[in-house]
C-alpha cells in the first residue's frame, strides 16, 4: 500500500536483518545514556545485548519519556502502554543500571567511553505577550498519566494532569498536539487547533492521519470503536498566535496578516524544539557523544527507536566521531589514528 519496505515503530529488526542476529561487540564499553525515553531505552537494550555496560541517567522517577504521554489517549493507551511496559521490563531483565532523579554534570561523564544524549526535546514557548499566563499549559500537562496503580509509577509521585475548561486552543503541529486534541476531544471539550503549516500533521502516516481527521470532524473512522467527539475540532492552518490575554482572549493572525480573536479557557502549547546545549558542552570537553531521538531532531517514535538501535549497534572498538559528528567504530587499519 505504501509501496516501500515495511518498517515498525518499535521493532528495528523489521526490514533490517542486522538486528535479527546481533553480534557481540569486539570490545565491551561503558556507555552513559542521558534520558530514559524510547531512544535512550533502545540504545541501552541493543548495547547491553552486545555486551556493553550501559548506565541510564533519568532526571525523573520513571522510564518511558514521551511514550508515557500516550497512556491517557484513548486511541493509543493499550498499544503504547504495552510497549512502555515491555521496554521497561527489558531494561530490568538485562540488568541495565538506572539512576533516577539524576542529571549528571560534564565532569561525571568523563569516565565513560561514550555518552548518548536522549533527553528529548523541550516545549517551544515563543516570546509573545501572555505566554506565561496561568491559562497557558503544555500537551505534557494535559497528557500526564495519573494511574497510581501502575507498578512503574514513580515513588515520589508526580503532578496530576491539567484540568482544562470547556474551550481549549491547542497550538502546534507535533505528536503532542495531535494527542492533546484526541484527549481533549474525547473528554468532550471544544477544541481549536492552530498550526502555522498549510495542513496539520502532514508528517503522520496516512492510515493514522485518515482516522484522526475523521474523528476531528465528528466521525470514528473504519474499524474504530472509540466514542466520537462531542464537538468537531476547528482547525486553523497557516495561522499563529500573536497574543494571549488574561480574560482568555487569544489574538490569531493568518498568512495574509488578517487578525481574529477567539475566547478560550486554556491555551495548550503543542510544539517541541531540540536543545543542543548539553551536546555542545560535551563536545567541548572532548567527550565522544551523540544525540538521538528528539534531542537530535524532532520527529516520531520510529525515528527515536531506530536512532537508538543504530547507535547501540555501532558502539564498538575504536569508537570515535566522523566528520559529520556521528559515531563510527572498527576503522580499517589504514585509517586508524
Amino acid at each position: 500500500m505504501i509501496k516501500r519496505e515495511m518498517r515498525c515503530a518499535i521493532n528495528p529488526s523489521v526490514s533490517d536483518e542486522r538486528f535479527i542476529h546481533l553480534k557481540p561487540a569486539d570490545k565491551a564499553m561503558k556507555i552513559a545514556i542521558i534520558g530514559g525515553g524510547p531512544a535512550g531505552l533502545e540504545t541501552a537494550r541493543i548495547a547491553t545485548l552486545r555486551g556493553h555496560k550501559a548506565t541510564i541517567f533519568e532526571k525523573g522517577g520513571e522510564l518511558g519519556g514521551a511514550i508515557l504521554y500516550c497512556c491517557t489517549v484513548r486511541a493509543k493507551d493499550n498499544k503504547m502502554r504495552w510497549y512502555a511496559d515491555w521496554i521497561r521490563r527489558q531494561i530490568k531483565e538485562l540488568g541495565v543500571e538506572v539512576r533516577y532523579y539524576s542529571e549528571p554534570k560534564v565532569s561525571d561523564l568523563k569516565k565513560f567511553d561514550a555518552v548518548i544524549l536522549a533527553v528529548g526535546g523541550k516545549i517551544d514557548r515563543p516570546a509573545i505577550a501572555g505566554i506565561n499566563l496561568p491559562i497557558v499549559g503544555t500537551f505534557q500537562d494535559v497528557l500526564r498519566c495519573d494511574v497510581k496503580g501502575c507498578k512503574f509509577y514513580p515513588s515520589k509521585g508526580k503532578e496530576a494532569p491539567l484540568e482544562c475548561g470547556e474551550t481549549v486552543l491547542v497550538w502546534g503541529d507535533h505528536f503532542g498536539a495531535a494527542d492533546a486534541v484526541e484527549k481533549l476531544g474525547t473528554d468532550g471539550k471544544k477544541v481549536i487547533l492552530v498550526t502555522e503549516k498549510a495542513a496539520f500533521a502532514s508528517w503522520m502516516e496516512p492510515i493514522t492521519w485518515d482516522i484522526m481527521m475523521k474523528r476531528f470532524v465528528g466521525g470514528t473512522g473504519e474499524m474504530v470503536k472509540f466514542k466520537a467527539f462531542r464537538h468537531p475540532v476547528t482547525i486553523m492552518t497557516k495561522t499563529t498566535v500573536e497574543e494571549i490575554r488574561k480574560n482568555g482572549e487569544v489574538v490569531l493572525v493568518d498568512s495574509t496578516f488578517a487578525r481574529k480573536t477567539v475566547k478560550v479557557d486554556n491555551v495548550i502549547l503543542g510544539n517541541m524544539v531540540s536543545d543542543h546545549s548539553l551536546y555542545e558542552q560535551l563536545l567541548g570537553a572532548g567527550i565522544v557523544c551523540q544525540e538521538v531521538g528528539d534531542m537530535h531532531h524532532i520527529k516520531n517514535l520510529r525515528n527515536a527507536v531506530t536512532e537508538g538501535a543504530n547507535v547501540g549497534l555501532v558502539i564498538d572498538d575504536q569508537l570515535c566521531l566522523n566528520a559529520n559528528k556521528a559515531l563510527i567504530s572498527k576503522l580499517p587499519t589504514e585509517v586508524k589514528l
